[in-house]
């Protein structure tokens, strides 16, 4: 399990570069645009400066003679190169702090897959507990999860708007299912984080689950592989836990991690060797796909 994850990382390190490259690429290409206008015009001033013997002043004076500029574009010209060179500082200062976001947003991602790595590592041998933000017992929710929601109709009587109940979380989970069910991904996300938030137990499990294998049809992998792992922790022997840890598996062959895919279904092997169906035919097209030995 040394190199486990080690995949994983370079994706994320890669993946915050990338970012950050083509943010500055598409501010650098405004900021070269706005530098040939202030050249294009600093060119144009020496002109009209070369025109009245190398005085900006002298080529206005020649306008009254028939020949040259006019008094009043010599001004003009320099408050145009001087909103000029403002943009670009704005420019400037846009692509530092787009920069600096990217950098942050890549030091939290590795942040996680650091903490899913140490897990997955020590978990398989010593069975050690979920990282922070997961469950803290098998089918329990972290103690920082917000209470339910409270159910009812606010306002009632003359004059009052009466607005209607919250959805219960089998409500919320019935809408994930079935946007899952038509590909709508993002409303499968959406119903299944809101589910989340309003469930304990087996309920919270499957919200959980379902918001990562929305994520994975978004295909974004790696935040599903988080999601999966987060499913599977919550009730590491209840019936979300083997197509959790397929997930897992799925997503991290998807982010060319074979070393920590296989690890992963190596695992599902070892703590459920009664698979059957669907699920062991998932295993074993995966294990295939992966080349695991």
């Amino acid at each position: 399990m040394k190199l486990f994850f080690a995949a994983v990382l370079s994706g994320a390190a890669l993946a915050t570069s990338l970012s950050s490259q083509a943010f500055a690429q598409v501010e650098s290409r405004e900021g070269i645009y706005l530098q040939n206008q202030i050249l294009e015009l600093k060119h144009q001033l020496q002109a009209l400066q070369s025109q009245g013997g190398g005085s900006a002043l002298g080529a206005a004076s020649q306008e009254k003679g028939g020949g040259g500029a006019s008094p009043d574009l010599v001004p003009e010209l320099l408050d145009r190169i001087s909103v000029l060179e403002d943009q670009v500082r704005v420019l400037r200062g846009q692509v530092e702090e787009l920069s600096h976001t990217v950098d942050r947003q890549g030091q939290e991602l590795g942040k996680r897959i650091d903490d899913l790595k140490f897990q997955v590592e020590g978990g398989a041998s010593s069975g050690s507990a979920a990282p922070a933000g997961a469950a803290t017992k098998e089918g329990g929710v972290s103690p920082t999860s917000p209470p339910p929601t409270p159910l009812g109709v606010v306002g009632s009587g003359p004059g009052k708007t009466e607005k209607p109940a919250p959805k219960t979380p089998e409500q919320l989970l019935a809408e994930s299912q079935a946007a899952l069910d038509r590909h709508d991904y993002v409303t499968a996300e959406k119903s299944a984080r809101a589910a989340l938030t309003r469930s304990r137990g087996e309920a919270a499990t499957k919200a959980q689950y379902l918001m990562a294998e929305a994520l994975a049809g978004q295909k974004n992998y790696q935040q599903a592989a988080l999601a999966f792992d987060d499913a599977y922790n919550r009730a590491r022997t209840g019936p979300f836990a083997p197509p959790s840890l397929l997930g897992l598996a799925d997503s991290l062959l998807n982010i060319n991690a074979k070393p920590a895919a296989c690890a992963t279904l190596n695992k599902l092997r070892a703590e459920f060797p009664n698979l059957k169906g669907e699920l062991r035919q998932r295993m074993a097209a995966l294990r295939e796909r992966a080349g695991c030995h």
